[in-house]
């Protein structure tokens, strides 16, 4: 049985080279990002590459619904080896001409999110 790692904001950047990295090191993956097809692509990819196990849970985790499903999955896939809350965004422009919901957004994600993964992860990986 191989090791397990959740990583979020695994479609592109650096949870894609984590991805990438922790595959090559026969890690099991649970990916989670936004963009469906390109945690599919790099299933596929990684899978072809490496023989590794690899779940893709498309999500938006600035919403309340996304993060529960998450928490769910992380508390049914019992302990983790790794977890990379990695998910992020900016907004760029001037702060005072960015609506508000944006930056409640990404407060969210970053703070909220991260705490609740944590969380939801911790339990298994104490034991």
């Amino acid at each position: 049985m191989h090791p397990l790692a959740l990583i979020t904001g695994a479609s592109s950047g650096i949870g894609e080279g984590y991805a990438r990295a922790l595959a090559s090191q026969r890690y099991d993956l649970i990916l989670v990002a936004r963009r469906a097809d390109r945690l599919n692509a790099l299933k596929a990819d990684l899978q072809a590459q490496f023989g590794v196990q690899i779940e893709v849970l498309p999500a938006d985790l600035t919403c309340d619904r996304d993060i529960a499903s998450i928490e769910q999955r992380i508390g049914e896939a019992g302990a983790l080896s790794l977890l990379i809350n990695n998910a992020g965004f900016d907004q760029l422009g001037d702060f005072a001409e960015v609506p508000l919901e944006k930056h409640l957004a990404m407060l969210k994600l970053h703070l909220e999110t991260t705490i609740r993964l944590c969380h939801a992860a911790l339990p298994a990986m104490r034991q």
